[in-house]
């Protein structure tokens, strides 16, 4: 079962090489933040969450062009502020743009739900409100909450 996820995990990361291109140090925390959470899960046994098949999310990371920018604070016409990140879907394909001038201070535990949310919506998922990312963040922390009980009463029966 080890040496499944491990061949998965090296499959997903090379499957993500072309998202991964030379970037700096915050693009390369992006990126590692956007590949933690589906990868977790699949390694969790997980392949679908409704219509969301998790190894192809995975592999449109390969397929988002992610970009680096620094921009002050954005607001969208409905009022949310872009403050890390943001998506678009053009002709020319999907796109993630990076604040590298913001990206470091968000919080450690959040940048991953942040990540994942902005490749839902390059990849063309609905997530507007974080509802999809939000919830495949609170999975993969139950599932590691169980993992954790589970292999400390393996060590202390």
């Amino acid at each position: 079962m080890k040496s499944l996820q491990v061949f998965l995990i090296l499959a997903l990361v090379s499957a993500m090489s072309s998202f991964a291109q030379a970037h700096s140090e915050a693009a390369q925390d992006f990126i590692r933040a956007a590949n933690e959470i589906p990868q977790t899960l699949i390694g969790m046994g997980y392949k679908k969450i409704g219509l969301l098949d998790l190894n192809k999310l995975v592999a449109n990371l390969s397929q988002v062009e992610l970009r680096e920018e620094a921009w002050v604070e954005t607001a969208k016409p409905n009022g949310q502020k872009r403050i890390f990140a943001r998506w678009e879907r053009t002709s020319q394909g999907a796109r993630v743009i990076l604040n590298t001038s913001t990206w470091s201070s968000a919080h450690p535990d959040f940048k991953g739900s942040l990540a994942v949310h902005e490749v839902l919506g390059a990849s063309g998922f609905n997530d507007e409100d974080y509802n999809l990312s939000t919830s495949l963040w609170l999975l993969r922390e139950n599932g590691l909450k169980k993992n954790i009980k589970e292999q400390r009463s393996e060590l202390h029966p």
